[in-house]
């Protein structure tokens, strides 16, 4: 079952193409610490026009999303039916993939 959570408009809209995202970069680039407090300016956004701008549950989720990043749980490794967070370390960003910023391919 889909939920809103786990729709593609939150998880992988469709201008979220190639073979790295964006958040990834981010993380390899700029870092942990950077990027958390960047996810809670993109939630913050979401927040503010959670009514006034498109579908507003899919905005609630949408920085439901960009907390979640930045607690440490990577959204995109959910079970797409199981909505609990998994246990990590709450200050820590954790992401299962890794990138080489020059040529875009992933490190194995």
């Amino acid at each position: 079952m889909t939920t809103k959570f786990h729709s593609k408009a939150v998880n992988a809209p469709p201008h979220y193409t190639g073979d790295i995202e964006c958040i990834d970069a981010m993380l390899q680039q700029f870092g942990a610490d950077d990027v958390k407090t960047a996810c809670v300016i993109q939630a913050f956004e979401m927040l503010w026009r959670w009514k006034a701008k498109g579908d507003a549950d899919e905005n609630l989720h949408k920085a439901h999303w960009w907390l979640s990043y930045a607690l440490g749980d990577d959204p995109r490794n959910r079970d797409k039916d199981d909505h609990a967070p998994k246990p990590q370390n709450k200050w820590a960003i954790k992401t299962e993939r890794e990138w080489d910023l020059k040529t875009g391919q992933e490190i194995k």
